[in-house]
């Protein structure tokens, strides 16, 4: 922003000059509209196993476990779940919309266990095991997706302009435009990504996560 038309190319010096004038070249911002932002999750797994001694030396230990991970929830309402068909958000549970009828996880995950062990002399013994076992991912992105949070960012249309929304460039006195508030919730089932847009006359875009 304190480059001169024609002049020698920016540098460091420029960003400096930039800063201490408060002319950012591109600006963001993270808004968040569900305070708090919360997520409800629950596990269920349950595991049984038995021991078996086929021989005085040779023992046989075998077991199951079997897990459970329905989908998570906000404290008071459903998921946030994308239609690609009209670009839409809806939240599970509110008014025509599915409880969790969006989002299938399956019927659970059973997973195996076994253990043999060889007694080779008193004071020996082989022992070799096998087993299955789940990582699941939890759904701690809830809390940091949108709706829950509003990622914005504005950029000049060039390296040496600064945005301009409304007419005005912005500076770090101006600072952020805010944008509109999403109203999705059960009352409001939906809410179009478009309807939050770029703010008029902005030289840049918003990016919505």
């Amino acid at each position: 922003m304190t480059t001169l038309t024609g002049g020698a190319a920016a540098d460091v010096f420029n960003s400096w000059a930039d800063f201490l004038l408060g002319l950012p070249q591109l600006v963001q911002k993270d808004t968040q509209y569900l305070n708090p932002a919360t997520s409800r999750e629950s596990v269920w797994a349950f595991y049984a196993q038995d021991q078996w001694r086929a021989t005085e030396k040779f023992t046989v230990n075998y077991g199951v476990r079997y897990e459970y991970y329905p989908v998570a929830t906000r404290d008071h309402s459903g998921l946030d779940i994308f239609n690609p068909a009209d670009g839409n958000l809806y939240v599970e549970g509110s008014s025509g919309v599915p409880a969790s009828a969006q989002v299938k996880v399956g019927k659970g995950m059973i997973s195996p266990r076994l253990g043999l062990a060889y007694r080779i002399d008193p004071k020996t013994v082989a022992r070799v095991g096998f087993g299955l076992s789940s990582n699941p991912d939890s759904f701690r992105n809830v809390l940091t997706t949108y709706p829950s949070v509003v990622s914005q960012t504005i950029q000049g249309n060039t390296g040496n302009v600064s945005p301009i929304v409304n007419g005005a460039p912005v500076t770090t006195v101006t600072g952020i435009p805010a944008l509109p508030a999403p109203t999705l919730s059960p009352s409001s089932p939906s809410v179009a990504l478009g309807s939050l847009g770029t703010p008029a006359g902005s030289l840049g875009a918003t990016t919505l996560p």
